[in-house]
């Protein structure tokens, strides 16, 4: 994150993708905010004006075990701990990254979405109630290479969307803020129209 300006680019995104998807919650939620390396407080529902007060304190650095956080720190409480009658409404988990997971196996990312659908299909629900949008910040080519692996799978491809550029270098060159959010309402909302074009096929 130290590289390339990684971690502002994250944090500027954070903030875009915060701004959106706080204009098209139900009145009174917000977003979710996780990171991988490090524990934050306070961080449930989150209106946009809030994030800032969760993001200055955090650091750099610590090894990314995305996959077993993704699952102990988003899916059990904010998923599995609500089924199979309180889940309230579909889940868009949006995952920021600049480079692979470490040190744990690199199949542990997919085998959490996957586990994901198959909990969602035993409590009665579609695997498509949750689903992934994943982007990368940064060059690293060991992250380049980890998302063209996810998009590989098929066991996880009716939900999750791999943004197909990296997204700091995407937003660099949207340079008005509404051609900015314009993007990011297509891309967040690329996951939610995959599915409804299988349905329809």
């Amino acid at each position: 994150m130290k590289r390339e300006g990684r971690w502002d680019s994250q944090n500027q995104l954070i903030n875009r993708i915060a701004r959106v998807t706080t204009r098209i919650l139900p009145e009174g939620e917000g977003v979710y905010m996780r990171y991988i390396n490090q524990e934050i407080r306070n961080s449930d529902s989150l209106k946009f004006e809030e994030l800032l007060d969760v993001v200055k304190p955090l650091i750099l650095g610590g090894d990314t075990p995305i996959g077993t956080n993704l699952k102990s720190k988003v899916l059990q409480p904010l998923v599995y701990n609500k089924l199979p009658n309180n889940l309230k409404r579909p889940l868009l988990v949006s995952v920021i990254t600049d480079g692979m997971p470490e040190p744990e196996p690199k199949n542990t990312f997919v085998d959490a979405i996957a586990e994901c659908g198959d909990k969602l299909e035993a409590a009665g629900l579609p695997r498509e109630s949750v689903k992934f949008m994943i982007g990368q910040v940064g060059s690293a080519k060991a992250a380049t290479r980890f998302l063209q692996d996810i998009s590989k799978e098929s066991r996880i491809q009716d939900v999750v969307f791999v943004a197909p550029e990296r997204l700091d270098v995407i937003t660099s060159r949207l340079e008005d803020d509404w051609k900015i959010d314009e993007w990011l309402i297509e891309t967040l909302y690329a996951p939610i129209m995959k599915g409804e074009g299988r349905k329809k096929q």
